[in-house]
């Protein structure tokens, strides 16, 4: 986990189209790409693990705080269009 998230995909042109390059649909696309990701046991089992470790020990927080930060590089791009 802290190799990284990797980088979410582009919004596919047929979606970016069809959207009228509407900025909500990218970040609906992005937040759809990250809930997939999160959308299995095993990913949701070790994201449980690391919000509630996080509470007690500092190596579970660095790692938390990187994963939220990953995150909202992920989406900050989809946001800033909607601005």
């Amino acid at each position: 986990m802290e190799a990284g998230m990797p980088p979410l995909p582009p919004m596919p042109e047929e979606l970016r189209v069809a959207s009228g390059g509407d900025p909500r649909a990218k970040l609906v696309h992005c937040l759809g790409v990250l809930a997939e990701r999160w959308d299995d046991e095993q990913a949701g089992a070790v994201l449980a693990a690391v919000l509630g470790g996080s509470r007690h020990d500092e190596g579970m927080r660095r790692l938390r705080d990187s994963l939220l930060n990953q995150i909202a590089d992920a989406l900050r791009p989809a946001v800033k269009t909607c601005e």
